[in-house]
């Protein structure tokens, strides 16, 4: 339990730290009227973006999370492992989109303020384009070490614990789903 404890210590940390860096990056000037025209209109673009993706993912999450407890229950005759399984599914689902939210969120805003940088200095536009892409990454990392510790800890309470790591299958598809996400 030492390890686990160190493992979610580390996973909030490193939120933390994403936060202090979209801190930074917030207290950026923003540009000219002109550029926060253009800047306002790419948000609400973006936000319509995730609330019809999100909206299609947590449909799609609910019906995928019915098959898996279904195919683990009726044809594995294990409904423990499947609604356990089932369960890591949404939680890795509601992880992914929690990253991929704070993650457009922050590039939305590292954009303008990057461009306005630019303006007085390539280093100083680099730098704020680094920490926002940096706070997705670091988001991204931190939710999947932190779900994974989690689902570990919740799970392996009352059950052998080598057997924890079958349970979390659920979990690491929805990752594989957000890299997916993020790299299309």
């Amino acid at each position: 339990m030492a390890l686990l404890s160190i493992v979610i210590v580390i996973s909030l940390l490193a939120l933390l730290f994403a936060g202090y860096l979209t801190r930074q990056i917030l207290s950026k000037e923003t540009g000219t009227a002109a550029m926060q025209e253009v800047s306002n209109a790419i948000k609400i673009g973006a936000e319509a973006f995730l609330k019809r993706q999100y909206t299609t993912i947590a449909i799609m999450s609910v019906a995928l999370s019915i098959v898996i407890y279904a195919a683990y229950a009726f044809f594995g005759k294990n409904p423990e492992l499947g609604w356990r399984t089932a369960v890591s599914f949404i939680f890795g689902a509601v992880s992914s989109g929690l990253a991929g939210i704070v993650g457009m969120w922050v590039s939305i805003r590292a954009n303008i303020r990057t461009a306005s940088a630019a303006r007085k200095s390539m280093n100083q536009a680099f730098v704020v384009a680094f920490r926002g892409g940096a706070v997705s990454g670091i988001v991204i990392v931190a939710m999947s070490l932190l779900g994974v510790g989690i689902i570990y800890g919740m799970f392996s309470i009352g059950i052998d614990p080598k057997e924890v790591p079958f349970l979390i299958v659920g979990y690491g598809f929805t990752l594989k789903l957000l890299m997916l996400e993020v790299t299309w």
